[in-house]
């Protein structure tokens, strides 16, 4: 059923990397030197021409899969454009990223916490299991331990 759709999606996907092509070479000629200054446009060129290779890959049935996967996940890069365009949601991402560290000392605290009050508790417990307050059945009288 896939073999239906190869064909015109094919198609879909080199009318894009054209248009995008395109639209590189514009934004290139306008801006001059100054488009490889930018790390969202060099970023950009670098997604266009690995959308380009992987074309011509595909056509000429080069049978590298690890290179067209690798080519097909620098596409999903493109995503990462709108952080610029939404600044909400680069002051959101950014935030997110700044947060990773201290996540991981929260998490390791909280681990060690955890560890802590585990050994009092089972060391508080032991003690309570030699009472006569705890029945034979859960002092483990009963079945010898």
């Amino acid at each position: 059923q896939m073999e239906d759709y190869e064909g015109p999606l094919w198609y879909a996907n080199a009318t894009f990397a054209c248009i995008f092509f395109v639209e590189i070479l514009l934004r290139m000629i306008a801006a001059g030197q100054s488009f490889f200054l930018s790390p969202w446009s060099v970023a950009d060129l670098v997604i266009i021409l690995a959308a380009g290779v992987e074309l011509v890959l595909d056509e000429l049935n080069v049978s590298a899969l690890r290179i067209l996967r690798i080519l097909r996940f620098i596409r999903i890069f493109r995503a990462f454009r709108l952080v610029e365009i939404l600044r909400e949601l680069r002051i959101l991402a950014v935030g997110l990223a700044s947060s990773f560290r201290a996540l991981v000392w929260i998490s390791l605290f909280l681990t060690i916490l955890q560890l802590v009050c585990a050994v009092l508790l089972v060391d508080g417990l032991r003690d309570l299991r030699d009472t006569e307050l705890v029945g034979e059945h859960a002092s483990g009288r009963l079945y010898n331990i």
